[in-house]
């Protein structure tokens, strides 16, 4: 049998890996572009308090 081998979120294109992704860079920007490099924090970057991100 063989298995084939893929990246993280290439297996299932849309899936929730995707959706992830998209909603962390989502939030990484927003905050970049809010606070600058200099101001961005993983506590900022979490995304808003709408229970899709891991704290919150």
């Amino acid at each position: 049998m063989t298995t084939a081998h893929h990246a993280p979120g290439e297996t299932r294109p849309g899936g929730r890996t995707a959706r992830t992704r998209e909603a962390v860079l989502t939030a990484v920007f927003e905050e970049l572009g809010e606070s600058g490099f200099g101001g961005l924090t993983m506590e900022k970057a979490d995304g808003p308090g709408d229970g899709t991100s891991p704290g919150g």
